[in-house]
């Protein structure tokens, strides 16, 4: 499995691995906002995959909108596995 330091463009390189993968999907990122979740949650819909996120669970991320409760429960209710740093 590659791996692969995403800095810039990271929504669309997201976009890319994710229409390119047939199986599984783990995904390593300190903020999850809500519209990445959401775009996550409904490829996870119609296309099966199997997903795990690893992210943390900040508090201050959360205030700041860098990520989303919102948007982590969507994808744990579209079937992702999610672990959380605290």
């Amino acid at each position: 499995m590659p791996i692969e330091l995403i800095t810039e463009n990271h929504g669309d390189v997201l976009r890319d691995v994710i229409s390119s993968s047939q199986k599984s999907i783990l995904i390593i990122s300190p903020f999850m906002g809500r519209t990445t979740c959401h775009e996550l949650s409904e490829y996870i819909i119609k296309h099966k995959i199997e997903y795990k996120i690893i992210t943390r669970f900040y508090r201050e991320d959360f205030i700041q909108n860098v990520s989303s409760l919102d948007g982590l429960l969507e994808l744990k209710q579209s079937g992702a596995v999610i672990y959380a740093l605290i």
